[in-house]
This record gives structure tokens, sequence and C-alpha cells, in this order.
């Protein structure tokens, strides 16, 4: 945990005060609010609507007694939500935290799915207390590292054998106590377990906010037919069960890239707004935080560049010793002049257009 001392700096006795906390394994902030009954509610806004720039859509939970009446037509507790709602914040309880009335509050701009709440009554206080949870995902680093004992079918072959070869003489002897015999026996299969099923790592991409039921049972067969093959490679070593391993791992590769893409598809489908649900992932598969940056560009600063960026390009181009007129080829343009009587004084227009044409015949 880090203390957020550009947050906690703006806290302001009775109208606002404020905590500020980081959480450096999941990056998210954790701000505490009290509002004084006493206080002004337009500083507690000012100062609340500071806190929120300062947090600039980094994920984050803002929680505390607000005293407003929330749930209700209470003026101060519209302006409160609509000030959390423009910037992308939820309120997370709705139920009463102090006698009948919900004064207390939660709130937080992770999706709606991620976060459930709860309110119980701790017999410390007043005020009921709020629980927020909250499921964390899509981080920088968004791989997931789990221990399992994967079940192989070669693993059961290999269960059965210890199993099968276990002295069981000690279960019918009458001078073992009960509890020694089960201990025993839980110590022979435990140990059996062990070595048949040996503990691995696995590291993924954790993608359970984008693609879920994807690995269906069509797939877990597959899998268990390629955990064989390569088992049994690693033992014979022969050049035909390379080829199969090799061939059956590119189809079950395929089939797994299906799947997901297919539940990819689904998401964005069934998402209100597809080219957001596009852009998440994309997002969430390169490790960029979806957080917009602070900006203070106005429209007329953006505007007066592309007015006189023109000219200033224009100016900063060094004078070249090369005449546009040089450029143009020279065409050797034939001389001719004009018979008698033609283009006389009495001469017209079309008479000239007529006497132009036949020299151009010519």
């Amino acid at each position: 945990m880090g203390i957020l001392n550009n947050i906690q700096i703006l806290s302001i006795e009775s109208h606002c005060e404020v905590a500020a906390l980081r959480d450096s394994s999941t990056r998210v902030n954790i701000i505490t609010l009290y509002r004084s009954p006493r206080g002004d509610f337009l500083i507690f806004l000012d100062v609340l609507e500071q806190i929120l720039k300062v947090l600039n859509n980094s994920r984050a939970i803002v929680c505390g007694d607000f005293n407003v009446r929330f749930g209700t037509d209470d003026v101060n507790s519209l302006k409160l939500c609509n000030l959390f709602g423009s910037f992308g914040y939820s309120r997370a309880v709705d139920g009463p935290t102090r006698v009948k009335n919900c004064l207390d509050n939660i709130f937080t701009n992770f999706e709606p799915d991620a976060f459930t709440s709860m309110i119980y009554d701790p017999a410390l206080s007043d005020h009921a207390a709020q629980e927020i949870s909250v499921s964390i995902r899509g981080s920088t680093d968004a791989s997931v590292s789990r221990f399992c004992r994967p079940i192989t079918m070669a693993g059961r072959n290999t269960f059965f054998s210890i199993v099968g070869s276990l002295d069981w003489a000690y279960i019918e002897r009458e001078d073992w106590d009960i509890h020694v015999k089960f201990e025993t026996f839980v110590k022979n299969i435990g140990d059996a377990f062990r070595i048949a099923f040996p503990e691995k790592l696995f590291k993924a991409k954790d993608n359970s906010n984008f693609i879920k039921g994807w690995y269906n049972n069509n797939l877990k067969p597959m899998r268990n037919n390629l955990q064989l093959l390569n088992n049994l490679y690693k033992r014979y070593k022969t050049d035909n069960l390379r080829v199969v391993r090799s061939k059956y791992r590119s189809w079950y590769n395929c089939e797994l890239k299906r799947m997901k893409t297919s539940s990819l598809d689904n998401y964005i489908i069934r998402a209100n707004n597809k080219s957001k649900a596009v852009w998440d992932y994309i997002r969430f598969k390169k490790g960029v935080s979806s957080a917009v940056r602070e900006c203070n560009l106005t429209a007329n600063d953006f505007n007066d560049f592309f007015v006189r960026v023109g000219p200033k390009i224009i100016s900063n181009i060094p004078p070249s010793p090369v005449s546009p007129e040089d450029l143009i080829p020279l065409r050797n343009i034939p001389s001719f002049s004009l018979g008698e009587g033609c283009g006389g004084p009495g001469t017209d227009y079309w008479e000239m257009q007529c006497d132009v044409d036949v020299v151009w015949r010519q």
C-alpha cells in the first residue's frame, strides 16, 4: 500500500476529509471520504471533482460517509451521483446504512459485473458496514501462474499400478489401532497420488473477462490423447510417435484457437458497445491502460496551429536558385506569317478564327 499524497492534500476539514491509498499489487486506488453535515456541500463537490480528475480514469474505489440520502429525491444526492456518473463511476450500495437512510456508499469505475457489495451490522457503530468485492481484470501483466496436478491417462495408469502393488495386509491386523490403520491408508494413497500426478506450474493469460466457457467437453478428450502421445514419445522415442504427436498437437492447437475466437466473437456480439468491446480486448492483450491522458489543449489552440502551420512551413523553405519557369520543358513552336488580306483591320473574330484554322492545317 502507498499513500496518495497528491489526493490527501486536497482534504478540507468538515467539508471534505480525505484519505487515499494505492494497492501496489493491483494498482487500485482506494479513497475514503467524510463530509460533515455542517460542511459546505458545494466545497465538497469541488474537492471531489478535483480528486476524480487526479485519478484520471485509473481504477478506483471511492467510499465513505457522504451524509446525503441516497435512493431518494434528495437534491444533494442527485448532484453527487451525477458528478460520479460523469467520470464513469457507479453506485454499489442501495440499502439503508443508518436507521432507514442510506448515508454511506461506495462508488467505483469497475465494470458492473466485476464487483459485488453487501451491508452488515458490525456492532461497532451506529452506521452499517459496507463491503465490496472486486474482480481484478486486465492488469498490465495479465499472465496468471497456477500450480496444479494434471490428471492424465498415463498418471492414472501409474496411480493404479502403485496402489495395486502396495501391501494391504495391515488392514486386517488386529494389533493395529483403527486410527493408525486410517493414517497409513491416507498416507499410502497420498504418496501414490503425488508420484503419479506431479505438480506443474502453468502460466497463461487471464482472458476471463472476454472469453468464458470456451474450453468445452470436445477439447478435454483431445487434451488427454495429446498427453498420452507425449508420454509415449518421451518413453519410446520413435519417429512414428514423434510424427503422430506433432500432427495431433497442431490439430489440437487449431481447435483451441478456433474455440477461443468463437467465444470472443460471441462476447463482442453480445456487447452493447461493440467498438468499445473490441478496443477493450486489444488494450488488454497489449497491456495498455484505457485511462484517458490529461490534455490541456483547447479547441482554439488546435485550430490556430493548423491556420499558422502552412505559412510557417513555407517561410522555413530555403530559397532555390532554380526558377519555376526553368523547370518547364521547352517546345519548338513553328513560326508563320499571315498572308495578305489576313487579319487586317476589317477582320472580325470569326474570320480570324478561320484564318488560324487554315494556318494550323498547313
